[in-house]
């Protein structure tokens, strides 16, 4: 997935569904160029489309179709590691957890096998 992929997930995870003239419009990509990115992310299933208008779309001439994110398609692991700490995070692609996991050590007595596990 490239940086063009990802803004146009940004903007289906922070602001909902869109029509592809709105997402081109608010990525600066030209039509063509999110319509063949959209193609990608719909075969991927991380997107799919609606069946009515997006929301804001005018009824005038031909209906915009909305495309939508599907949360559940990837999911994104975070992982924090500081002193003494690790934090991990399984979130969906609308950032909600999943899943979440700490393990705390004590840096200056624990062995670098018995953190590692």
């Amino acid at each position: 997935m490239g940086v063009h992929h990802g803004a146009i997930l940004r903007i289906l995870r922070d602001d909902g569904p869109q029509s592809r003239a709105e997402l081109a419009r608010r990525t600066a990509l030209s039509p063509t160029a999110l319509t063949h990115l959209t193609a990608h992310l719909l075969r991927e299933g991380t997107v799919v489309e609606l069946n009515q208008a997006a929301a804001g779309d005018a009824p005038v001439g031909r209906q915009a179709i909305g495309v939508a994110l599907v949360p559940d398609a990837l999911s994104v692991v975070g992982v924090h590691i500081g002193a003494g700490t690790i934090h991990a995070t399984i979130t969906d692609l609308k950032a909600s957890s999943k899943a979440m996991a700490s393990q705390y050590f004590d840096t200056a007595t624990s062995e670098p096998a018995a953190v590692i596990g």
